[in-house]
């Protein structure tokens, strides 16, 4: 009788030891499923970037993605400059474009360049023109991937652009918008 209740002991700890194992298996499984995707905004294209923003609820419209027919700057594809840019227009804003970053409403561009030089040359150049109120843009740079803000959104709005490119800088894929999130 001792012996059987002694088996039983011991086939009741063996179970018990290979549901701890199972559950806390399972338990890293399912963290590694809510792992986030990581990305690498420099190997990515403007339109890419744009649409990550879009995918987490960001206000983006009438995205314009410009070809080297389309780009009123004659710039996309040459040398030292831009290899892809996006145009899009912010929702939340009635405000005509300052500048030209946009053709329509406030909203922002997205420029992606063959290496971080020709970026920062391009930001040189155009950091100067937005001082003027009348061309007033958010510069945001990193890298070969230059991200610019009307002016027309408010501090705020440019803030949570900002935030998601840095999501970006940082290999994550931006939180989700809300109109409250920084």
């Amino acid at each position: 009788m001792k012996r059987n209740l002694s088996l039983i002991l011991l086939s009741v700890l063996i179970a018990a030891l290979m549901l701890t194992g199972c559950s806390s298996a399972s338990g890293s499984g399912s963290a590694a499923a809510e792992a986030k995707p990581k990305v690498d905004v420099t190997k990515m294209s403007a339109e890419e970037i744009v649409k990550t923003f879009q995918d987490a609820g960001y206000p983006i419209e009438n995205v314009q993605v410009l070809t080297a027919e389309t780009d009123k700057g004659e710039l996309l594809g040459r040398p030292n400059q831009y290899t892809s840019k996006v145009i899009f227009e912010d929702s939340r804003s009635n405000s005509p474009a300052a500048g030209s970053a946009t053709e329509g409403t406030a909203g922002g561009s997205i420029e992606v360049f063959n290496n971080a030089e020709d970026a920062q040359t391009r930001y040189d150049y155009i950091q100067p023109i937005t001082e003027n109120a009348m061309f007033s843009q958010y510069l945001y740079l990193y890298e070969n991937v230059f991200l610019r803000i009307d002016g027309a959104l408010t501090p705020t709005q440019a803030a949570q652009y900002e935030a998601a490119f840095i999501s970006l800088q940082n290999g994550e894929l931006p939180e989700q918008f809300s109109e409250t999130s920084k």
